[in-house]
């Protein structure tokens, strides 16, 4: 396996089957819907729960924020990692490019 920086790309080639399929499971791994204790260590308070106004101001303006980009960043690995469905040649030959979703994020806008 290789991995090389260009520009604002992340290029991994030469992917090991085994790892690849660890990736293909990174975006499902990352659902905490009714898993309370994940949710609690990725969207923890700041404060104590003692104090009730910092975690109350918390929970309404910065939680929703960070489960946005939380999502966003999970939708990216996934497009991401479509490159790896195994459709068009052997993981082992596989190169992953990060810079794919970019392009069709700027294409959207």
């Amino acid at each position: 396996m290789e991995i090389r920086r260009q520009g604002d790309c992340l290029e991994i080639s030469e992917l090991d089957p085994f790892l690849a399929e660890l990736l293909r499971q990174v975006p499902e791994s990352t659902n905490t819907d009714g898993v309370e204790a994940a949710q609690q260590r990725l969207f923890s308070s700041p404060a104590p729960a003692s104090e009730r106004e910092v975690c109350a101001e918390w929970k309404l303006y910065v939680e929703p924020e960070l489960r946005r980009l939380f999502q966003t960043a999970t939708e990216t690995v996934a497009v991401d990692l479509q490159q790896l469905n195994g459709s068009t040649k052997p993981f082992a030959n596989c190169t992953l490019n990060s810079d794919q979703e970019r392009r069709r994020l700027a294409e959207r806008t």
